[in-house]
Parts: structure tokens; sequence; C-alpha cells
């Protein structure tokens, strides 16, 4: 997977991806169990990762790097290489797109670096 900075700020139509601007085709939010939720094809496809959506299971699976990861939409448990990890809050779908939490999400692509900016809403 590709290494860059990205910046999310909740709410917000775009990101910061390296020297890239962005457009999402929906903006990042704080759900009701106070998680900051990304939209997942968006964020992935940042990293150079491959997002497939399957629709009978509501399960998306993630290919980046030497990583498989999938999670499925209610589901408090997520895949990585076929091993079962507990995330914070489930995915969800808001605006017909998958939503994942910011954390969790990191955690499954290795990324170990994640912080929150308060004063911006951010998250870098």
């Amino acid at each position: 997977m590709t290494t860059k900075k990205v910046v999310i700020t909740v709410g917000a139509t775009t990101m910061a991806a390296g020297t890239a601007t962005v457009t999402l085709d929906a903006p990042a939010y704080i759900n009701a169990a106070n998680y900051t939720m990304l939209p997942l094809r968006a964020i992935t496809e940042a990293f150079g990762a491959t997002v497939n959506w399957d629709d009978a299971s509501k399960t998306v699976t993630i290919m980046g790097g030497q990583r498989i990861i999938s999670m499925t939409i209610g589901s408090k448990t997520m895949y990585i290489n076929g091993t079962p990890v507990a995330m914070n809050t489930a995915p969800e779908i808001t605006s017909a797109r998958t939503f994942v939490p910011v954390r969790d999400l990191a955690n499954a692509l290795g990324i170990s670096n994640i912080n929150w900016t308060e004063t911006s809403n951010s998250y870098t």
C-alpha cells in the first residue's frame, strides 16, 4: 500500500491525500456512539487499496499490500487475513455509502500514527 499523509475533517467533502485534494462522495461524521466514521472507499483508495462490496452479505473486502480485510455492516468483528479482530463499533451504511470507525480502519491498514486535532475536528 502507498504511504502518504492523509487529513480528514469531520463534515468536510474533501480530504488531503499527500499533495492532492480528494473529493469525498460523503463526509466523515461522528456517530451516536461518539466514534468518527469515515467513508470507506475514498479513504482506502487514497492508500492504494482496492475495495469490493458484496451486497448479498453486506460485506466489504479491502485488499492492499499483504492484507485482506473484511467487514460486515452491523458486525463488530472484522477479519484481517482471516483472523477475527474486535472493532470499537460496527460499520454503517449512511447516504448509500459504507462508513467505518477511523481507528479500526487505521489499525486494519497497519497505520499506527493517527492523531485527532480537536480545534479543526480532523484526523491526520
